[in-house]
């Protein structure tokens, strides 16, 4: 998958944390209880340490995670990425041990490439595979390379997975609606940061709302959107604020006269928790607001429809974006759009004159070269 190298070297460590047991392997083991981001970038340390000494195919590695839990789906993807990388690009004997405990959030782990990563060399080719490509019962996959994309691409994909929803038993109106929404991510995926995009995604068992007294039947669905990249969320925004400000104020189109207004505003009150990088991905959710150099270009119309169906149909459990360091979570709460269509990731649904809520914004103790989408949508499905 291209550039998922830098995943490895903007979490590379010198600390000697990889010992060679008596039977000449390398082993890792997890002595915490939630497999989350955090030991996600314990793993990569790990690998670090021994590409540090030789080539990764010299010794046999174990992972070996025990009895588990991932925190979020997109925990489970990522270590996907980790040992996709190792198997197919440095030829690495890889064994994966875990016995993972399910959720609603995490069912798709059940239909996980990491399943074939047993000892056995024979699942090794079906591992790359999966990883690759899968539509089986709930689980849709597809790796839409760069050096193979074209415009038509995208459509394709969108229809594929509107297709497979509704085999899936959602209906029409909720799986048009989220795979126009995936459509929008890919395409920002690979227009901007002009890499591979990975799609995941997974429906789950029925399950009722406790807040609904009908009979409707509803599912979670669960997805990933992600690419390794040196471009993140924020960095075409950030690039074209710095432009208009050295421009004539009154040549600048409205809508971003008031981004100017804001940052102005903003800038008052960066720190730590809340630094100016937050501020310009905040700004990347802002609807008619692009990153294309075009001054005026008013286009930034997929991200406000994804806040738009996070509102309308997501979970209020794990929905967040990473980038670089940083984790912007979608709180259901504060997801609101005022009348312009400004988002403030607050609850004064204010974007111009107040910051977003402290809540919203993480450092996520790990660097995500890129951008990945964790999302859960509660949608209902047909009842037959």
């Amino acid at each position: 998958m291209l550039n998922n190298e830098l995943f490895f070297q903007k979490n590379s460590t010198n600390a000697k944390k990889a010992k060679l047991t008596p039977q000449k392997t390398y082993e890792y083991h997890s002595y915490y209880d939630t497999i989350n981001l955090l030991e996600i970038k314990r793993i990569l340390e790990f690998i670090s340490t021994i590409r540090n000494r030789h080539a990764i195919s010299l010794v046999p590695i174990v992972i070996d995670l025990g009895k588990k839990q991932f925190e979020d789906k997109l925990c489970y993807i990522l270590l996907e990425s980790i040992c996709y990388r190792l198997i197919s690009e440095e030829k690495a004997k890889l064994t994966l041990r875990f016995d993972c405990m399910h959720n609603i959030y995490i069912e798709g782990i059940k239909q996980s490439c990491l399943i074939q990563l047993n000892g056995q060399r024979n699942e090794l080719e079906r591992f790359k595979s999966k990883f690759k490509f899968d539509v089986y019962q709930s689980h849709f996959r597809r790796l839409l390379e760069l050096s193979k994309y074209t415009p038509e691409k995208t459509s394709q994909t969108v229809q594929e997975i509107d297709t497979y929803l509704k085999n899936c038993g959602i209906q029409k109106e909720y799986s048009q609606n989220v795979s126009d929404v995936v459509g929008e991510l890919i395409d920002n995926a690979i227009e901007h940061s002009e890499s591979d995009c990975l799609i995941d995604i997974d429906v789950t068992n029925d399950y009722e709302k406790k807040s609904e007294n009908t009979d409707s039947v509803y599912c979670g669905v669960n997805i990933v959107v992600l690419n390794f990249s040196n471009v993140l969320l924020e960095t075409g925004i950030q690039t074209k604020i710095k432009v208009l400000q050295s421009q004539d104020l009154n040549t600048i189109n409205v809508r971003y006269q008031k981004v100017l207004d804001a940052q102005k505003y903003h800038s008052k009150f960066w720190n730590e928790r809340y630094t100016e990088n937050d501020f310009y991905i905040v700004t990347s959710f802002q609807h008619k607001i692009s990153s294309r150099l075009n001054k005026n270009s008013t286009g930034g119309t997929g991200l406000t429809c994804l806040i738009q169906a996070l509102e309308e149909k997501s979970d209020a459990y794990e929905c967040y974006v990473l980038t670089g360091c940083r984790k912007i979570k979608f709180i259901k709460n504060l997801l609101f759009l005022d009348d312009e269509k400004w988002i403030g990731f607050n609850d004064t649904k204010n974007y111009i004159t107040d910051i977003p809520d402290v809540s919203c914004i993480q450092d996520s103790g790990i660097y995500f070269p890129g951008t990945a989408y964790n999302l859960n949508f509660v949608v209902k499905r047909e009842v037959i």
